[in-house]
Formats: structure tokens, sequence, C-alpha cells
């Protein structure tokens, strides 16, 4: 066994590429709180702060973006249409997910209709 592995459990990962079997035999869960975790840090207080205003800025420009669409989301005439369509996994819609959708629906009237 290497030097830099002796801490850790051997197995087959040792002789071959297996993540799988290292985690499986060096695994330990934790069981404990979060009081070992530090705070953020001041740089990451800023950059969080920072992100805030533009995630802000971004949303009002979809906002705006939809209302001269027509749409409150920013998705446009497909948005519109699509909105009201709820996906089984709860996701929301998104504009490319409503261009598929709409683009399979018009495929499957196409081939009905032949």
């Amino acid at each position: 066994m290497r030097e830099e592995w002796t801490n850790f459990a051997g197995g087959k990962w040792e002789s071959d590429i297996d993540v799988r079997d290292f985690i499986q035999k060096n695994y330990t869960p934790y069981d404990g709180d979060q009081s070992f975790l530090e705070g953020p840090t001041e740089a990451t207080d800023k950059l969080w702060g920072e992100l805030k205003e533009l995630q802000k800025e971004e949303r009002a420009r979809a906002v705006e973006k939809g209302r001269k669409q027509g749409t409150e989301n920013g998705l446009g005439a497909a948005g519109a249409k699509c909105k009201s369509a709820k996906p089984a996994t709860g996701a929301p819609v998104t504009a490319s997910g409503c261009r598929v959708a709409k683009r399979r629906s018009s495929e499957a009237v196409s081939v009905r209709g032949q």
C-alpha cells in the first residue's frame, strides 16, 4: 500500500480505478451537528450581497420583458400557452420546455391528421 493510503481501508481501488469500492470501504457517516462549521467570510458576504442585487435586476428585466410580450414570466407567447402546464415533476416550465412541448404536440397532430 502506498504511504499516502495508509489510513484508508484497502481494496480493489488500490490496483484499479474503482471509486465505488473506495467509498464503500472508507466512508464513515457523520452523525454530529453543524457546530464545526465556520460562518461566511467578509468576502463571501460581500459577494453574496452583489449576487442578490444582480438577481433582483435579472428578475426585474424578465418581468419587464414579459410585460412587453404579454406575459408576466418573460416566456413570451409560447410561455403564455405553457404557463398553465404543470409537469408531473412539479418543476417550473421553461421557454425551451414549452417550445419542445409545442413541437411535440404539433407533430402528434400532423401524425394523427394523415
